[in-house]
């Protein structure tokens, strides 16, 4: 759009004088000042009216779900991560299958009935809140580990999954700092991953984004009401489908500036990626197993 103010055409020129009709028509005023020169200060309003018609086209709870799911906050942050194996952040092509078609609403398997006996439709939902799902484990350690490694680049130690916190219960946060983070108290985190489009969660989720992850942190403050005052207890909720949540106390984004500033822009897309890689694991663990020559494979 710059073109229109820099170029040396007519001052008068019928063209420009349509478009700037037609927009102003459509959207309102022009942008005015150093606005005009700036493409999204022409493209924002045009993409706000395209959302606001597909939440509006959309009767489906399960789509407008999704719709609202990738319109969140460092949604795509993963599609940014850089593949590197070693750090676990490669997703392999079944992976990325499984990622692009729940975020587009699509089917990513033919209905089937899983080992446990459950029904499996096309979304292959039954997988993600599968309690003996393979990857529910791997992946929450992995999610966790990214957290520890935050501190750890900030220069905070810490230690996870340490018992005595509480003198006489069971429970135990996945990680607590070493040193005072506020107000001369300790930092214990706990993480957890809330399914987006869960029966459970439906309700909220297509209504407002991220509503799974609150109600899940919401969960977590109430399971851990009664910790120490030597801590401040703060939940770090993530939904499959893209959305995260912190402790409102504790404010979005804080922990990633708790990392040198060379390490901030990685900190959401490690923690996306990572998440996107280890669901594929749970996904794949409804289908039925077979037995071949005396070996166990899943059948697809």
């Amino acid at each position: 759009m710059r073109f229109f103010f820099d170029c040396q055409c007519r001052l008068n020129d019928p063209l420009v004088e349509s478009y700037m009709s037609l927009w102003s028509a459509s959207f309102g005023a022009l942008p005015t000042g150093n606005a005009s020169h700036k493409q999204a200060a022409w493209d924002r309003p045009g993409i706000a009216a395209i959302k606001d018609e597909l939440m509006t086209i959309r009767a489906d709870p399960r789509q407008k779900a999704v719709l609202l799911a990738v319109m969140a906050p460092h949604f795509g942050d993963w599609l940014s991560a850089l593949p590197i194996a070693s750090c676990g952040l490669r997703m392999d092509d079944e992976s990325v299958r499984v990622a692009v078609a729940l975020r587009l609403g699509l089917g990513v398997c033919v209905p089937h009935s899983c080992s446990c006996g459950a029904a499996v439709d096309a979304w292959g939902q039954h997988a993600f809140v599968y309690k003996h799902a393979l990857g529910r484990t791997q992946r929450h350690h992995a999610l966790n580990n990214i957290v520890a490694r935050s501190f750890a680049s900030a220069g905070i130690p810490v230690s996870k999954k340490t018992s005595g916190v509480y003198r006489d219960s069971i429970k135990r946060p996945d990680g607590i700092t070493l040193v005072p983070w506020q107000s001369g108290r300790a930092v214990a985190w706990d993480v957890t991953i809330a399914t987006t489009l869960a029966d459970s969660y439906l309700p909220a989720s297509f209504a407002l984004a991220a509503s799974a992850a609150e109600a899940t942190a919401t969960r977590k403050e109430a399971k851990y009401a009664d910790m120490p005052a030597l801590f401040s207890f703060q939940p770090i909720a993530v939904e499959t489908m893209g959305p995260l949540t912190f402790c409102a106390s504790w404010g979005a984004g804080s922990l990633s500036k708790l990392m040198t500033s060379d390490r901030q822009p990685f900190f959401f897309r490690d923690f996306r990626s990572q998440c996107n890689d280890l669901t594929q694991s749970s996904y794949t663990t409804a289908f039925p197993r077979v037995q071949i020559s005396g070996h166990p494979w899943i059948s697809f």
